[in-house]
């Protein structure tokens, strides 16, 4: 009796002890912890890209509010540190261009040889940097405007601005549709920016000849193709990187794919790759999110 009674006096404590150390410990540590959660939802609302973004104090305990000063102390710097980098890209383009077209007056009232087109070469790829470099600045400073656009009607228009330029490079350009309409929603001037950017980048390394063919397929996705030089596979993965060339030796900058990247990613969409050497390149953009398509009539 006595060794009975002894094991039960030692085994319910015990038992209590447990289920109090698994159940009460891990409530009582979250019950504790709440506040953290609170703060980790705050953090996950603050938009990073946007300026200006902070942390809420609003119904903090204070033992978190000296942590929660100093995360917004730090997001103000790094917002200062941003806004010293876009000033000083754009001043420094800006500042680009007066010697810039100084020297290109210079150069051309040289005597015709092989040095003078050497020099108007580099000059021309010192203009596309610049104004690569200001298209990306005014596209990141210019705060996002999202409105519904109807996507063919934009495709259509960019295909008329660029078809002089096309056709002077000995190129044939087509816009074509398997549907009536597209509408999405967001920023025309950054998606007309993106799209004119890559039907120049068709034209510049398309080899002067052949057909550029622009279309919007039944799903929506937009096909821009060329009949040029073509991309080996090795180098599809970096097409899209700042500064990354095909030809170092061109006159491009390696900027403007990147920013169409940006442009296409910030809409819903992403960019497909499909190109081999000799064969031409064709840039797919596909969209995640759902468009409002509206399907051609079939005629009886």
């Amino acid at each position: 009796l006595v060794l009975v009674v002894g094991q039960i006096t030692i085994g319910v404590p015990a038992l209590i002890l447990l289920a109090v150390t698994l159940v009460g410990v891990p409530w009582v540590t979250k019950w504790s912890l709440r506040s953290l959660e609170k703060l980790t939802e705050r953090l996950n609302k603050v938009d990073f890209e946007a300026r200006g973004g902070v942390v809420n104090e609003n119904g903090l305990p204070k033992e978190l509010l000296r942590v929660v000063r100093e995360i917004n102390l730090a997001l103000n710097r790094l917002d200062a540190g941003f806004e010293k980098t876009e000033r000083f890209f754009v001043n420094a383009a800006h500042e680009l261009r007066t010697p810039i077209a100084i020297v290109q007056v210079r150069a051309d009232t040289l005597q015709q040889s092989e040095e003078k087109l050497h020099i108007q070469k580099s000059i021309k790829r010192l203009t596309a940097i610049t104004n690569q470099l200001l298209d990306i600045e005014r596209y990141r400073q210019n705060p996002p405007i999202s409105k519904t656009i109807e996507l063919t009607h934009l495709l259509s228009k960019v295909v008329a601005d660029l078809a002089p330029f096309a056709i002077s490079e000995g190129y044939e350009i087509s816009f074509d549709t398997d549907v009536s309409k597209v509408s999405m929603e967001g920023d025309d001037e950054a998606l007309d920016r993106a799209f004119s950017n890559l039907v120049r980048n068709a034209i510049q390394y398309g080899g002067g000849r052949g057909d550029i063919a622009v279309k919007v397929e039944a799903d929506g996705s937009v096909l821009i193709s060329d009949q040029g030089i073509g991309i080996g596979g090795e180098l599809h993965s970096r097409i899209l990187e700042p500064f990354y060339r095909v030809n170092p030796h061109g006159s491009g900058a390696g900027l403007g794919l990147s920013m169409v990247n940006e442009i296409i990613e910030k809409y819903g969409g992403f960019i497909e790759l499909k190109s081999s050497p000799g064969r031409g390149s064709v840039f797919a953009i596909r969209w995640r999110n759902a468009l409002r398509i509206e399907r051609r009539r079939q005629e009886p």
